[in-house]
C-alpha cells in the first residue's frame, strides 16, 4: 500500500491510497490514538465537515482541484476508473507512507508513559528541597532527581518527545 497525506479533518489526516484497486477503498483517516479507518475518498471528503485540503504538490492539486468534466478525461480515469496508472514525476518529492497507524500507535503508547512518568512527579511550582524522593526544582529553575532511576526516566522521556517532534509527519 502506498499513501499519501491529502488534508486533515479535525485533528485526524486524511490519506488518499495511490494504489487502491477500482471500486476498494481508496482513502484513510488515522486519528491522533493511531487507528486507522479505510474510507472511499472522495466521498467521504464531499460530506466531512472541515476538510482542510493539502494542495502542496502538483499531485495533490491534482487529486483536489476539481475538473472541468467529472465524467470524463485524465482525472476520472486517474482517480475514478483507476485505470490510468499515476505518474511517478506527479509523486516525486512527496511523502509516500507504506503503513497507516501502526508508528503512530507506538508513539501513542510512549506518549501515554510519558504523562503517567510526569504525571507522578511533584508539581513544578513547589520548591522542595530536602524531601523524600520526587523532583526538586531550585531557585533558578533547574531541576534535580534524588535518584538514578529517576534521571534516566526523564533523559527517556526527553528523547521520546524529541522522537515525536521529529517524527510529526509519520
Amino acid at each position: 500500500m502506498k499513501a499519501v497525506l491529502a488534508g486533515s479533518v479535525g485533528k485526524d489526516r486524511l490519506y488518499y491510497i495511490v494504489d487502491a484497486a477500482q471500486n476498494s477503498k481508496d482513502g484513510a483517516v488515522v486519528r491522533p490514538d493511531g487507528s486507522a479507518v479505510f474510507i472511499h475518498f472522495f466521498s467521504f471528503s464531499a460530506k466531512a465537515m472541515n476538510v482542510r485540503k493539502n494542495r502542496s504538490s502538483r499531485f495533490l492539486r491534482f487529486l483536489w482541484d476539481s475538473p472541468q468534466n467529472p465524467t470524463k478525461g485524465s482525472w476520472y480515469e486517474t482517480f475514478i476508473l483507476k485505470t490510468k496508472p499515476i505518474d511517478k514525476k506527479m509523486l516525486d518529492g512527496m511523502n509516500v507512507v507504506t503503513q497507516l497507524g501502526n508508528k503512530q500507535k507506538k508513539l501513542k503508547q510512549k506518549s501515554d508513559r510519558i504523562n503517567k512518568f510526569l504525571s507522578t512527579k511533584s508539581d513544578a511550582d513547589q520548591v522542595q528541597i530536602g524531601c523524600c524522593g520526587g523532583m526538586v526544582k531550585s531557585d533558578r529553575d533547574i531541576y534535580s532527581f534524588k535518584s538514578l532511576q529517576q534521571r534516566s526516566d526523564a533523559w527517556n522521556a526527553m528523547n521520546v518527545l524529541r522522537q515525536l517532534e521529529e517524527n510529526s509527519d509519520v
